[in-house]
C-alpha cells in the first residue's frame, strides 16, 4: 500500500514544525539506531555491560526504564521526519542579577536531534512507531486521534486541527533523552546521504528547479 496524500500533508507539516522549533537540518524517512534495544528484554546483567560499553552515546539508565515502559509498540526504524539543530544554553547572570531582575546569559550551544513520527489512523498507530534513538520524539495526527494516555511518558504528541490547517500544535511536551556528539554526526551523515540518493535519481531538469528554488 502506498503513502497516502494525508500522510504525507503532515509529514511536511512536521517538517514545518522541527524548522520552528530550530531544526536547520531536516530530511524524511530516516534510519534511527537502537542497537541495544532488544537485548534488555531478557535483564542479562554482563550482557548489559557490554552494550552499555559499546552504545556510550545512550544515557543507559533512563533509555532501559523508557524501552520497558515502550518496547512492545517501538516496533520501527524508519522515522517519518528526523531535524538536527542546535540550541542556546542559558544561566543566571550573576554580574547583573539584584533582588528584583535576575537577567540570563548564554554560556553555549548544544545540538539536539528530534524525530516525528507520522499517523493518520488508528491502525496506523497501533502498528508501532520510533520512540527510542533521539533526543526528542513526536507522534503527529489528526487531532484526538492518539490521545496523551496512549503514548509513553518520553514521546510528545503534536494534533494537527484538520480541514484546510497549516499548522500543528503540541499536546503534550516529549521529555529528553540524551545522545552524544558520536550520535550527531550519524544523524548528520544520514541526512546528507539521503538528499545525495535523491538527487542522483532527479533528472537534470529536476535538479536545476530545485537549485532554483534554493
Amino acid at each position: 500500500m502506498g503513502e497516502t496524500n494525508l500522510h504525507k500533508y503532515l509529514k511536511c507539516l512536521g517538517i514545518k514544525y522541527l524548522d520552528e522549533q530550530g531544526c536547520g537540518l531536516i530530511a524524511t524517512e530516516i534510519y534511527v539506531t537502537k542497537s541495544a534495544s532488544d537485548t534488555w528484554i531478557n535483564g542479562d546483567a554482563e550482557l548489559k555491560a557490554r552494550i552499555d560499553n559499546h552504545t556510550k552515546y545512550l544515557d543507559i539508565a533512563r533509555y532501559e526504564q523508557y524501552y520497558k515502559e515502550s518496547h512492545d509498540s517501538d516496533s520501527k526504524w524508519i522515522i517519518d521526519v528526523l531535524g538536527i539543530g542546535s540550541v542556546n544554553i542559558m544561566a543566571k547572570d550573576e554580574s547583573q542579577s539584584n533582588r528584583f531582575y535576575q537577567p540570563m546569559k548564554k554560556i553555549g550551544t548544544e545540538i539536539l536531534v528530534r524525530g516525528i513520527e507520522v499517523k493518520v489512523s488508528r491502525s496506523d498507530f497501533l502498528t508501532g512507531y520510533v520512540q527510542t534513538g533521539l533526543n526528542y520524539h513526536y507522534v503527529l495526527c489528526p487531532e484526538l486521534l492518539v490521545k496523551k494516555s496512549e503514548v509513553p511518558k518520553h514521546v510528545g504528541l503534536l494534533y494537527w486541527g484538520g480541514g484546510r490547517s497549516t499548522t500543528v500544535y503540541c499536546a503534550k511536551r516529549p521529555q529528553r533523552m540524551e545522545l552524544n556528539t558520536d550520535m550527531f554526526e550519524f544523524y548528520k551523515n544520514s541526512i546528507y546521504g539521503r538528499y545525495h540518493s535523491l538527487i542522483m535519481n532527479m533528472n537534470r531538469d529536476q535538479i536545476k528547479f530545485l537549485w532554483e528554488k534554493v
